[in-house]
C-alpha cells in the first residue's frame, strides 16, 4: 500500500526560473507516473526544491495514494522539514503547504537519498530547464 515519489528541482540563477521532476513508483520499484513542472519565478534553489517537493506530494495525493514516501537529494530541505517547528526560513510558507498536504496521507515520510538514486526526477527537472531555455531563445 505504499508508493514512493522521487522529486528534484533544477534552478537557473540568472533567470530566477526553476523546474521540478517527479517520478512515482510502486512498491516493486516500477515507475507508474511522472511529471515535469516549470516555475516561471523562483527565489532561489532551495525554494525550487521546496516547491518540487510540495508539487510531488500534490501529485501523489491526486493519484489517491494513502501511504507515501517522498525522497529527494536536497539534504537541507529534509533537515528543514524535520525541524519545521523550530525554524523560520525563506521556504517556511512552502513548508506549511507541505505540512497541510502531509495530513492528507495515512502514512507519510520525507527522506534524503543520493542524487544517483534520484536520477529520474533529476533528469526530468534538468531536461525542462535546458529545453525551456532553448525554446525561449527561438
Amino acid at each position: 500500500g505504499w508508493m514512493k515519489c522521487n522529486v528534484d528541482a533544477a534552478f537557473s540563477d540568472g533567470e530566477s526560473t526553476g523546474a521540478a521532476g517527479i517520478a512515482l513508483r510502486d512498491h516493486d520499484g516500477r515507475t507508474c507516473g511522472g511529471k515535469a513542472i516549470w516555475y516561471e519565478h523562483c527565489l532561489n534553489a532551495i525554494t525550487a526544491e521546496a516547491m518540487a517537493c510540495r508539487d510531488g506530494m500534490q501529485y501523489v495525493r491526486d493519484h489517491r495514494v494513502q501511504n507515501s514516501i517522498v525522497e529527494m537529494d536536497c539534504q537541507i530541505l529534509v533537515k528543514l522539514w524535520e525541524k519545521r517547528s523550530l525554524q523560520r526560513s525563506k521556504v517556511d510558507p512552502v513548508l506549511h503547504q507541505m505540512v497541510d498536504l502531509s495530513r492528507s496521507f495515512e502514512g507519510f515520510s520525507l527522506s534524503f537519498i543520493s542524487r544517483n538514486c534520484n536520477r529520474l526526477a533529476h533528469e526530468c527537472a534538468d531536461w525542462l530547464i535546458v529545453n525551456n531555455r532553448w525554446w525561449s531563445g527561438l
